[in-house]
């Protein structure tokens, strides 16, 4: 009877070992899509946990990580987004290099402004200024050869030269 009982212990435990091992490898996976939600392949990650829970289910009570799981797909999802307005605001931005007109500049700008504040809005914003900065000296040159039009006069028009000298 001792080893008959003793067997059937041992059975229980190594069902609890597999039980165990199955909990901490969706622990794991959970905790690889929690920790790469911003990565190109965070969808891949949480769908493959999602299958790992989902066929654990007739082994194990998983109900547990449900709500992180939800979060997760919750944290791609603003990830995604995130990168989304990252890139429109990167487009725009070099649209308006190309083609620098006001109505390019001031729509880029709005879409970096929506941006929190991350290293790559400061450096759209320093992108976007050197062609403001650009826009600004265009200006004053047309300012001042309208201006050296209606005077005629040659202090006017050195001004203006060398404002349209200066332009890139």
């Amino acid at each position: 009877l001792e080893g008959n009982v003793k067997l059937g212990l041992l059975k229980r435990l190594n069902q609890v070992t597999h039980y165990l091992d199955v909990l901490e490898n969706i622990e794991s996976s959970i905790r690889n899509v929690e920790l790469n939600v911003s990565s190109t392949n965070a969808r891949l990650l949480y769908k493959d946990t999602t299958d790992l829970v989902a066929n654990s289910l007739n082994v194990i009570d998983v109900s547990g990580f449900k709500p992180r799981l939800q979060q997760a797909y919750t944290d791609i999802q603003t990830a995604e987004l995130f990168n989304e307005a990252v890139i429109a605001a990167t487009n725009a931005v070099t649209t308006a290099e190309n083609s620098p007109t006001v109505e390019n500049v001031e729509f880029a700008q709005g879409l970096i402004d929506a941006l929190p504040n991350i290293d790559e809005k400061m450096v759209l914003q320093e992108r976007l200024d050197v062609v403001k900065a650009q826009l600004g000296k265009l200006s004053e040159a047309t300012e001042a050869v309208a201006k050296v039009e209606t005077t005629l006069d040659q202090t006017d028009y050195d001004n203006a030269f060398a404002l349209v000298e200066g332009l890139n």
